[in-house]
């Protein structure tokens, strides 16, 4: 008897229509579009799933959407299957208006969490076939709170007279109790004569135990949940395909597996490197998992320099770039000055254009003793710290502001500050 041969690929955290500081990152995101698409191909894939955050804003750039709809119109043409969930930066409502259309093309979006226990399974419950073989995919879109509440009211899941207590006292069991119920439903709306031959993947946008961020994350939270609730290791998945999280990592070995692929590109200098998209092979009775690289189109670093370096280290560090990148990489200084700094951008413009790659200086934080920096400095820069004297930067700034605020409390958590250094970038693209 033939074995069962079907793959899913298995990415997130698109973004698409991103900026860092003022620079677009869509030439990136083509460029990885267009890679992704040959991976499906030569790795012979039959469906794609995209676990939320497709764009980078609710409302995103008609060249963000130009993109994404060529990209839909590809994998229509190759014959593959695709299945997306909408994420914490996406429009639910948006992102699934097209549904009309793209169902017909084996093209299947869900962007909203259901409304009452009324909820059609089959709008979220979908499968890859081969034989008598059934991989059903679970496309569970990123929620608020106030949206499980409400279902968990509206399908009568407790008394009219417990809710509102529950709401006040325990807010994040009736949370529980919504996911888990949708959860249940959608299995139960399988139809299977073999469970030998099925196997089950949930997709969702959300955050889960054990994970580590990136830096690039915008801030998820589940009024008293930390996260999707560890009841659903209980539930029959074998794989959780989630997103949201930057950083490629795989959670759990044991069923169910739980593998946030990261974004395909870095968003901030400080992000790593690698970045990665998710293969789940099913080969006879078990699934195989596995990471591929995707290559890096353009450079993003940052660089930390004493200023009596910069003539002799700048230009050799960014030596170590020779590969040949598509893209002007895309660079963040860290100078710590020891003298006046007036006319520094324009010295390290002047190395950086006898580099062989090209290069485009996006932030220039400059630490230790004050000076004044031409007009035409602060231009060269998205970006420019000047901060005298303690040598602090505006995250330390913001870490003694918070020491005298809450004396009580040593420092802000590391969740505060990151969400504070994303308010800073998005001050900076403002």
């Amino acid at each position: 008897m033939v074995g069962c041969n079907l793959k899913i690929l298995h990415t997130s955290d698109w973004h698409l229509g991103k900026k860092l500081f003022k620079v677009s990152r869509l030439p990136e995101q083509k460029l990885f579009l267009s890679w992704l698409e040959q991976a499906m191909l030569e790795q012979n894939i039959d469906a794609l799933v995209m676990a939320g955050d497709v764009f980078d804003t609710p409302h995103p750039p008609h060249d963000a959407l130009e993109l994404y709809y060529q990209f839909l119109e590809a994998m229509d043409k190759h014959s593959k299957k695709v299945f997306i969930i909408a994420g914490n930066h996406d429009s639910g409502r948006f992102l699934q208006a097209p549904n009309f259309f793209l169902k017909n093309k084996n093209i299947h979006v869900v962007g909203r969490f259901p409304s009452d226990n009324e909820f059609n399974p089959n709008d979220y419950v979908f499968k890859v076939e081969e034989g008598k073989n059934q991989w059903f995919i679970h496309l569970l879109p990123f929620f608020r709170s106030h949206e499980v509440l409400e279902y968990v009211q509206r399908s009568k899941l407790i008394t009219e007279t417990e809710f509102p207590r529950m709401v006040l006292e325990k807010p994040e069991q009736l949370i529980e109790l919504g996911i888990v119920d949708v959860m249940n439903r959608m299995i139960k709306s399988e139809y299977s004569t073999d469970e030998d031959k099925t196997k089950r993947m949930l997709v969702s946008h959300h955050l889960f135990g054990g994970f580590r961020l990136a830096g690039s994350e915008q801030s998820v939270s589940i009024s008293g949940l930390d996260g999707l609730p560890s009841s659903l290791w209980g539930l029959p998945y074998d794989d959780l395909a989630i997103g949201h999280i930057h950083q490629t990592q795989r959670l759990r070995e044991e069923k169910p597996r739980a593998i946030y692929p990261g974004s395909p590109i870095r968003f901030r200098f400080n992000e790593k490197r690698e970045k990665k998209i998710s293969i789940l092979e099913w080969n006879d009775k078990d699934i195989e998992q596995s990471f591929i690289e995707i290559p890096e189109f353009r450079p993003v670093i940052s660089l930390k320099l004493d200023q009596e370096d910069i003539k002799t280290k700048l230009a050799s560090e960014l030596i170590n770039y020779k590969q040949n990148y598509k893209l002007a990489g895309l660079l963040e200084i860290k100078i710590k000055a020891t003298g006046a700094v007036s006319g520094l951008a324009d010295e390290i413009r002047e190395i950086l254009s006898q580099v062989e790659h090209p290069w485009e200086l996006l932030s220039l934080q400059i630490e230790g003793q004050s000076a004044a920096l031409s007009s035409s400095e602060k231009e060269h820069a998205h970006l420019i710290t000047n901060i005298g004297g303690s040598g602090a930067n505006l995250e330390e700034l913001f870490k003694l502001y918070y020491k005298k605020k809450y004396p009580s409390q040593e420092k802000p958590s590391q969740q505060l500050l990151e969400d504070f250094k994303s308010l800073i970038e998005e001050l900076e693209r403002s």
